[in-house]
């Protein structure tokens, strides 16, 4: 009898989990679980249980555990359930939930996407099964809101599933795909003409065609030696002493080429390699 009962009512749950869009409640318990996959809501404690485990200026990798969010969502849907009957109906509908929820991974941060940032009409399913990030805690978060990263599988760059600011220094991102290399850099607000601060000489580079952008690092400039105490800058002075350095005449394009200073960023390799830091116009 009890069989009988259910079946209907199993049918039921089959064709909206299956997206038919004809039952509203049933939708949102699958973008409620899709949240959760992503780990939102779930508390920081959980994640990192030892602050030394994620000490300052440090960044942690990871893959997300299936079988520990098949749990999470099993116990997530468990509220509510008494009898067996309802238990019964949970088992037969939680690879429903559970698919149609990881199948909506993308949506949430696609959604809140402003529409000129995004690349295409809908959000995409997700592609395979693993899914991997990193945790961040820098002063870099705080100082930079704009942080942005990268991550891909060989040269095959990954969809961000969720990238949140969790506190004034932490950072986390979650990738679709399996990550084997990940760079983060400056925001693109960062592009800027001048000298850094802490930098005593501009380093030219190269205007030649063969070698063009190259760093000469025996042609350096002494910026603060053309500014004055207002910090105006001697444009035609420095301009002259540049073209002194790279005997070439520097006129206006050149000079801006010369003074340009682009945002830094950084990149991690899987397995140990090469860590390293350069100008973000290297990025692949």
């Amino acid at each position: 009898m009890k069989r009988i009962l259910l079946e209907p009512l199993q049918m039921h749950l089959r064709s909206n989990f299956l997206c038919d869009g004809k039952d509203g409640t049933l939708q949102e318990i699958c973008n409620f679980v899709s949240e959760l996959r992503l780990l939102k809501d779930v508390p920081f404690s959980y994640l990192i249980p030892d602050e030394k485990l994620l000490p300052p200026e440090s960044i942690r990798f990871f893959y997300l555990d299936e079988n520990w969010l098949d749990a999470f969502t099993d116990g997530a849907m468990s509220i509510g359930r008494v009898a067996a009957a309802d238990a019964l109906i949970d088992g037969r509908s939680f690879n429903f939930v559970a698919s149609a929820a990881t199948q909506r991974l993308s949506r949430s941060r696609f959604l809140n996407m402003h529409p000129n940032h995004r690349r295409r009409k809908e959000a995409l399913p997700v592609s395979g099964k693993a899914r991997t990030g990193f945790i961040l805690r820098s002063g870099l978060v705080g100082k930079w809101r704009g942080l942005e990263a990268f991550g891909y599988h060989e040269e095959t760059l990954l969809e961000i599933l969720r990238m949140d600011t969790l506190a004034d220094d932490i950072l986390l991102c979650i990738f679709d795909g399996e990550l084997t290399k990940f760079v983060i850099s400056e925001p693109k607000t960062g592009l800027r003409f001048g000298v850094a601060d802490n930098e005593d000489n501009l380093i030219l580079k190269s205007i030649r065609e063969e070698d063009f952008g190259t760093p000469i690092e025996d042609a350096k400039v002494d910026v603060r030696r053309f500014t004055d105490e207002r910090g105006k800058i001697d444009v035609a002075g420095l301009a002259r002493r540049m073209g002194e350095l790279l005997n070439v005449d520097v006129r206006s394009p050149e000079l801006a080429f010369e003074l340009i200073a682009v945002a830094k960023r950084a990149e991690f390799l899987k397995g140990g390699g090469a860590l390293g830091e350069s100008d973000y116009s290297d990025a692949g």
